[in-house]
């Protein structure tokens, strides 16, 4: 991990809405972020029956993207308010564990002009769990009005 990076200085989300609890690879020159967490049994992503619930691996995997962006902006100010547009071809391919850490991994794609496409895994004990690619819409002026 590279120690000049924090999370809380990089993206906007706050517990109990963060979904990321470690910065395991944060390589904004390449492209390329990996985060994990173990969400504990009060945690929001969690169901009833205990279970993780599917969409917060997506969150979690697009905060995972919002971490990069923020990287990859932090010497040119404020970076884009980032917005989840689709997540295309995008598969559960086996059962959520429930008490393993898990590793969300991102890697830019391609960049559209305000869209930012990014390759998106969740991984536990060296497995996929889900993937897919996730676009985002990036409001590079900012304007929260």
């Amino acid at each position: 991990m590279d120690n000049n990076f924090s999370i809380p200085a990089l993206i906007p989300q706050r517990p109990p809405f963060l979904f990321i609890e470690r910065i395991e690879e944060l390589m904004p020159q390449n492209d390329w972020a990996v985060t994990s967490a173990l969400w504990p049994e009060n945690s929001l992503a969690r169901g009833e029956d205990g279970e993780i619930k599917e969409p917060f691996i997506i969150e979690a995997l697009a905060q995972t993207a919002a971490l990069l962006v923020g990287a990859k902006n932090e010497a040119g100010g404020e970076p884009p308010i980032g917005y989840l547009a689709a997540a295309g071809d995008f598969h559960f391919l086996a059962p959520l564990p429930k008490n393993e850490r898990l590793f969300f991994k991102v890697k830019t794609v391609r960049e559209l002009g305000a869209f930012l496409v990014v390759a998106a895994t969740c991984e536990a004990l060296g497995s996929a769990l889900a993937g897919g690619e996730l676009t985002f819409y990036l409001d590079k002026n900012n304007d929260n009005s």
